[in-house]
């Protein structure tokens, strides 16, 4: 097979960065600021063991809250970090290309969270939707591209395979010819 001409699926530099894994930290920072601020919004089973003990109770919503603001940051700048990582990786064309038939295809099950994995040109590929990496992780379930019978063109990350362009080829059959100016 050799197609001529290639979709962009996905590109790192193009899709921005996703926030929304360090974002749910905030559920947890919103929590320990109604503890701390007004804890009898949230009944705690034994409670007479900090009505007891008020400074304990204080000092249970603070420690709450200090770790679901640190963990929240952490999470924060360990992912953009990886994300402006895999994106000077691409921008500055430093990543591996890979380009063929999509071989050993196994998507990910219909039920529970495993991974989606393929080969292309002996290159193993796996991701998953579940599995936040800084690249491509659309599984086939999911609504994802690639197939058993893809033809992909993949710029990636070779320490990890991750997936930060992905390219599919259009192989539909071309359609009948043009007839504009033809007389």
């Amino acid at each position: 097979m050799n197609p001529g001409h290639f979709a962009k699926i996905f590109d790192i530099v193009d899709s921005g960065f996703d926030w929304t894994f360090a974002a749910f930290g905030l559920i947890f920072v919103a929590v320990g600021v109604i503890g701390v601020f007004n804890p009898s919004l949230i009944p705690i089973k034994g409670q007479a063991f900090f009505d007891a003990r008020p400074k304990l109770r204080k000092y249970f919503w603070l420690g709450i809250l200090l770790f679901a603001v640190v963990s929240t940051v952490g999470a924060l700048v360990s992912s953009y970090s990886t994300y402006a990582r895999l994106r000077s990786i691409v921008a500055e064309n430093r990543c591996r290309v890979v380009e063929g038939p999509v071989e050993q295809f196994v998507p990910r099950p219909s039920s529970g969270h495993g991974a989606e994995s393929f080969l292309v040109q002996g290159v193993p590929f796996r991701y998953s939707d579940y599995t936040p990496n800084g690249g491509f992780n659309t599984t086939s379930v999911n609504g994802g591209p690639i197939g058993a019978n893809s033809y992909v063109r993949i710029c990636y990350e070779e320490d990890k395979n991750i997936i930060l362009r992905l390219e599919i080829a259009d192989v539909r059959p071309p359609g009948p010819p043009s007839t504009a100016n033809t007389r």
